[in-house]
Formats: structure tokens, sequence, C-alpha cells
């Protein structure tokens, strides 16, 4: 009958539009699994980009530290280069100075009045002054050994050996330190000052050295000699800044007992000359021996 049959093409649509569903539902499970596909993808290429932003990063820093490398080397090889010319400079200057010597040493007028050489004409006195400045110590005990002036003055401002020896102390402690204990064996004058009355207690004092300080007193240095400014050396002590307190009390002490020395020489002076000259001398004997004997500064 036809309403069989409209009955029978419904459920026909039906079946159709239920398989139509199933197919959209497995095309949407497709699209779903396609789009995660895709973000997967876009992952994985994003963070290939950053490795490549990184490695990027690291050989620029490789180029760059290779310039740096190519720099140093530049610098190295410029003083390099700077230094051979500085050792053939030596070289030739020492060359020099030998040909002088050999020189000086065919011509007596190379000495002067007292016998002592010329320091400007590269024998033992000239040699000397060089050994203290570069801090040689071997080369200071062969100008010795060769008779080189222990109390020269030298400069413009009239140092002598042991005030260059102290001021060497600043920058070469140990090298200064054995060519001042040389300089002091070979009869360097302890109170001998330059041009400006320092003595080199006074320099030893400025720089705030304490070895020299100590060893200076301890050679008997004289802490209360003034220079020109009338100045002793505690109180060129006391414009250090910061000057260490041992050295000022080790100033202050020897400057009491040279005092007391002192004293004790003025009244001395008179009174051992008499007791000496016996029980019967006379006080003019006495004065008389004593203008003789203790003749010079107290």
């Amino acid at each position: 009958s036809p309403q069989l049959q409209q009955l029978g093409a419904l459920k026909q649509l039906e079946r159709e539009k239920i398989e139509k569903e199933k197919e959209i539902d497995q095309l949407k499970r497709v699209e779903k699994a396609f789009h995660e596909q895709r973000m997967t993808l876009d992952n994985v290429i994003r963070s290939e980009q950053e490795k490549h932003r990184r490695v990027q990063a690291v050989e620029a820093a490789f180029f760059r530290q290779g310039q740096e490398l190519a720099q140093t080397k530049q610098q190295l090889n410029s003083k390099e280069l700077e230094l051979t010319q500085l050792k053939q400079a030596k070289q030739s200057e020492s060359v020099n100075v030998r040909a002088s010597c050999s020189i000086a040493s065919f011509f007596p007028a190379a000495l002067n009045v007292n016998g002592n050489r010329n320091p400007h004409r590269g024998d033992a006195n000239g040699d000397l002054i060089r050994a203290i400045q570069g801090g040689q110590v071997h080369g200071v005990m062969q100008a010795l050994n060769a008779g080189a002036d222990v109390n020269q003055r030298v400069g413009l401002d009239k140092a002598t050996p042991l005030i260059l020896a102290v001021r060497l102390f600043v920058t070469s402690p140990v090298q200064a330190k054995r060519i001042i204990i040389l300089l002091c064996s070979h009869g360097a004058r302890i109170d001998m000052g330059d041009c400006k009355g320092d003595r080199p207690l006074h320099w030893a004092a400025y720089h705030n050295l304490s070895w020299p300080v100590f060893y200076l007193l301890e050679r008997k240095a004289n802490p209360l000699l003034k220079n020109r400014t009338r100045e002793t050396p505690s109180q060129k002590l006391l414009k250090e800044r910061n000057f260490l307190s041992t050295i000022m009390n080790r100033l202050l002490r020897a400057e009491s007992r040279f005092a007391k020395h002192q004293e004790e020489a003025q009244f001395s002076r008179l009174y051992n000359p008499a007791r000496y000259a016996g029980p019967g001398a006379r006080v003019e004997l006495a004065e008389l021996e004593q203008r003789h004997q203790y003749r010079g500064p107290f």
C-alpha cells in the first residue's frame, strides 16, 4: 500500500541520516587529530628556531673572543718587539760603557784631585751609582771591590750612595736591604746628608720605612740632626699621614738616648782629662788636654 511505502522511505532516510552523522563525527575526529599534529609541528619548529638563535649567539661570542685573542696576540708581539729593541739598546750601551772604561784606564786625567775616579766617566764610582739605582747587589759589590768611593755625592741633590739605597727601599726592599748593609760595612757615613741636609735617616723616616730606620739607628745614626729646614727625622715622619707608631717610638727613644749622651759628654769633657792626667795635674793642663782630645762637635 502507499502508506507502507512511505513508511519504508522514511526509515531509509533515517538510516541514511544516521550514516551521515557517523561520517561527520569521523571527519571531526580526523580534523581534531590533524589540528593536534599541526600544533605539535609548530612547537617543534619554534624549538628549532630557538636552538638556531642560541647557536648564532654562541658563534657570535666565539667570533668576538677570536677577535680579542687576535688583538692580544698583536699587543704581545708589539711588546716583544719593544723588549728586543730595549735589549739591543742595553747591549750597545754596555759596549759603550766598557769602551769608555777601557779608554779611561789609559788616561790618568780621569782621576780628580783626591785620587777618586770621576763618576761620569764609566769607572767604579759610576758603576756603583748605576748598580744602586738598578738594584744590582752583585754590581754594588764589584764596584766597591774596585775601589768606588762609598761617600761620593752625585746628582743635582748631591745624594750619597746610602741615600740612594734608602730611596730604593721603597720599590725594591729586598735588594735595597742588602745594598744598605754592604755600603755600611764598607764605611759609608751614616750621617752624611745631601744638598738640603737630609740624612739617610731623614729619607727613611719620610718614606715610613721601618727596617732602614731601625738599622740606621743600630749603626749609631744621630736622630737629633736637622736638615736645612730645621727638621729632625721624627718631624719628617710626621709629614707622613699614615706613619707607623713603632718607627716614631723608636725615633723618640733614640732622641732621648742621644740627648742624654750629649749631656753626659758636656759634663765629662772637662773632668775626664783632669782625672786621667793624674793627681798632680793642674786645671790648665786638663783644659789643654781637653781641647786637644775633644775637638769636634758633640
